[in-house]
């Protein structure tokens, strides 16, 4: 009982949207969390800012429908942004955050908590 209650505490969408919002990159003069980075790209909208924003939506949706298929479908909207976004930096970034304790314990973070929302759907559907 007491696993499924810390299964069902680390794949709620509130969990998701936190470890989302808190990832650390580095940045030109200080590390940001890819919420802001999110927030400052607005104005020039590229496609990681637009799936990053599209996934946070549909995992607030998901929380007020209750459908976890959201939350699946945010999650790799989320990923894609991600994806996205590290593609387009430059080389030294890239490097910088594979240097940062940090950046890699958050971006562990996420991938530990979308392994478990993956495996709660399948588990889910087969038990």
């Amino acid at each position: 009982m007491r696993k499924d209650k810390l299964l069902n505490m680390f794949t709620h969408p509130l969990f998701q949207l936190f470890s989302f919002s808190a990832l650390i990159f580095p940045g030109q003069i200080f590390d940001l969390p890819y919420l802001l980075v999110l927030r400052w790209t607005i104005g020039d909208p590229a496609f990681f800012t637009i799936s990053g924003i599209l996934g946070l939506l549909l995992t607030f949706l998901s929380i007020l429908t209750y459908r976890k298929i959201l939350q699946l479908i945010a999650l790799l909207i989320m990923w894609l942004s991600l994806i996205a976004f590290v593609w387009q930096l430059t080389p030294t970034i890239k490097l910088a955050i594979l240097e940062n304790p940090v950046s890699l314990l958050t971006c562990f973070q996420f991938l530990l908590i979308s392994l478990l929302i993956v495996y709660r759907k399948y588990y889910g559907r087969t038990a």
